[in-house]
Parts: C-alpha cells; structure tokens; sequence
C-alpha cells in the first residue's frame, strides 16, 4: 500500500467542525448477514492482516484518511459500548469533495480499544458514507453514540472486519477450546486463559472477542452463510 501525504491540518479545530456543514451517517438498511458479508470482502480487498499490530492504520492511509490523537477535552460524550473502555470520544469525519477523511481516537485509550474504535468509523466510512453521498452530500461526521441503525452497522462492521470468523473458529480450535461448552453456559463465561489468548491473537478487548463468540453461538450457520454473495452499502434489502 502506498500512503497518502496530507498537509497537517485536522478537518475539526480544538474538537470543532471547521466551519464546513457535516451530516450525519445514514444508515445503509443491510441486515446483520449483509453486513457480515460485506466486512468480509473489504477485508480481502484491503488485504487487512488481523496479525499484525499496525495494518488498520496503513488501510486508513491507503484509502486517503489520516489518524489523529485527540483529548479528553474534546469529548462529546460519555458513553461506549456497555463494559467496553470506549470513551464516546471517537470520531470519523469526511471532507468536501471525498479527498480525505480523518479519524479521531482517544489518546488515552489502549491500542486494543483503538484498533476496534478505528475499525468502527472504517464502517461508517464504507458502509454509511455512500449513502450519505447518494443523498447528494460531500461531508459527513459521526461521533459518539445515538447514531441509532448508522452505529449498529458500523458496530457490525468492525465485528465481522477484525474478528474474522472462520479464523476466530480456528484459533478457539488451536487452543482446543470447544465453542459447544458455552451453549449451555447461562453466564457465557469463556476461561480466562482462553480469552487472554484470543485478545492476544485479534489485538482486540475481551468485551469485543466475547461479543462475537456470542454470535458464533446463537448463529449457527454464520461460517457457511458469509460466502452466499457479494453485498453493496447501497442495498436497501433487511
């Protein structure tokens, strides 16, 4: 991948818009298989390594973004994911005329809470944004949370795109963990040494890795049905 230079200027200034008019996400109305589907290919597109500790960061250059610390006070919300160590701080915004966008992190959060904050404004960008352009917008900004669809999707988005499930399956195999036991676990407690290594594994926090065993579990099918076919962020199909 070739990296982007930008001239060092953020698109918001001392946690404000610059004076451009920012709309928010629009919801692309794929359901959660859709959107499943559709992390998977951008992830074979963009050739992302969930191995490697740097590669969201060389996909966000690539695509023409940039990242940029930002601090607590700046932040316009208080609230995360429950029991996750998001701030609300995150943000994505999309310049005129599509010729960058930037993503804000917390700089007071681990690298784990970071890949996963930067991979859910990645959904906005790939999944809410060609919406917002279909609506005739150049400029879009997303932060916090009460985004409503628009989040859910980018929250799915960053699920299926860092914790790839066929490898997640492998990796719970490799340890020799058997996914079955947590079918009648009504606390859906994996052992701590086995959560410990899949956060290793996936750069993730534990809160995210369980979420998505979670899904494994209820979704039986999920392997088999993420390659029924391709998926466009502008289908309107639920």
């Amino acid at each position: 991948m070739t990296a982007t230079n930008f001239e060092n200027e953020s698109l918001l200034v001392d946690g404000e818009d610059r004076g451009d008019v920012f709309y928010p996400p629009e919801p692309a109305r794929l359901s959660r298989l859709q959107i499943e589907q559709f992390a998977q290919k951008a992830r074979e597109r963009l050739g992302f390594d969930f191995r490697k500790d740097d590669d969201l960061d060389e996909i966000v250059r690539h695509l023409g973004g940039q990242i940029v610390s930002v601090g607590r006070e700046n932040k316009m919300s208080e609230s995360g994911p429950v029991d996750s160590e998001s701030s609300g701080l995150s943000y994505i915004v999309v310049g005129k005329g599509d010729k960058k966008f930037e993503i804000g992190l917390d700089k007071d959060l681990g690298p784990e809470q970071k890949r996963f904050d930067t991979a859910h404004e990645l959904g906005h960008y790939l999944v809410n944004y060609p919406i917002v352009k279909k609506s005739g917008h150049d400029t879009m900004k997303a932060q916090g949370v009460g985004l409503g669809r628009a989040d859910w999707e980018a929250q799915w988005f960053a699920l299926s795109f860092l914790l790839p499930v066929d490898q997640l399956v492998k990796e719970c195999q490799n340890l020799d963990f058997d996914l079955n036991t947590l079918c009648d676990n009504e606390e859906f407690s994996v052992p701590k040494e086995i959560l410990a290594s899949l956060v290793d594994i996936f750069k993730v926090e534990a809160f995210y890795v369980t979420a998505r065993l979670k899904e494994i579990i209820k979704w039986p099918g999920l392997i088999q049905k993420t390659s029924v076919r391709e998926v466009s962020p502008t289908s309107t199909e639920t």
